[in-house]
C-alpha cells in the first residue's frame, strides 16, 4: 500500500513539475532568399535594398574603404560570370559595378546579385547592404568614386556620392530625412 501511495505521489509531482515548467517560444528563422535589413532609415525588401551608408558604422576611414574595396573586388572577380568589378565600401554599404565575362551570355539576375552580395559580405565583415549594377554608365560612376577614395578625398564627400549613386541605381528607394 505504501508503494502505491509513493508511486502515485511521485507521478503527481512529476506531472505538476512538467506542467509548470516554462517554455520559451521558438524564434522564427528568416526565410531563405529574403534579406533582413536592420538599422536603415528606410529598408526595402528586395534582393538589393537601397541602403544609406551609416555615418558611424562599418568603414569610416579612407584607408579602411580602400582596403575593403580591394578585398571585395578580389572576391567578386572570382565568380566565373564576372570579368571585372569596381567597388566602393563606405559605412556598412558596398556599391559594386560588374562587367560580365565574354562567355556569360546572360544579364544581371537576382542570382548574380545574390552571389556578388554573398562574396562581398564574406570579404568584409560588417557589410550589411550590397548594391550591384552591370550598367556601364553606373559602373563608370562607381569607378569615379573609387578613384576619389584612392586620392584620399574626404570621407564625407565620398559618403554623399555613394548615397547619390545608390539612389540612381535603386530609384524606388525613398529615404526618411
Amino acid at each position: 500500500m505504501k508503494k502505491v501511495i509513493l508511486v502515485s505521489m511521485l507521478a503527481l509531482v512529476l506531472l505538476v513539475a512538467t506542467a509548470c515548467a516554462t517554455t520559451t517560444p521558438p524564434v522564427p528563422s528568416p526565410s531563405p532568399g529574403i534579406p533582413t535589413v536592420t538599422g536603415l532609415p528606410s529598408p526595402t525588401v528586395t534582393a538589393n535594398p537601397g541602403p544609406s551608408p551609416g555615418a558611424n558604422e562599418g568603414i569610416t576611414t579612407i584607408d579602411q574603404a580602400s582596403d575593403a574595396a580591394r578585398r571585395v573586388v578580389d572576391e567578386v572577380t572570382k565568380l566565373s560570370e564576372i570579368d571585372t568589378a569596381t567597388a566602393v565600401v563606405i559605412g556598412n554599404v558596398a556599391l559594386i559595378g560588374v562587367k560580365f565575362d565574354a562567355q556569360y551570355k546572360g544579364t544581371m539576375t537576382d542570382r548574380i546579385k545574390d552571389m556578388v552580395s554573398e562574396r562581398a559580405r564574406g570579404a568584409v565583415a560588417g557589410i550589411q547592404d550590397v548594391v550591384v549594377t552591370a550598367d556601364a554608365q553606373m559602373m563608370k560612376g562607381i569607378q569615379d568614386i573609387a578613384d576619389k577614395v584612392k586620392d584620399n578625398r574626404p570621407i564625407n564627400e565620398i559618403t554623399a556620392e555613394v548615397r547619390d549613386m545608390v539612389d540612381r541605381i535603386n530609384p524606388s528607394n525613398t529615404r526618411n530625412p
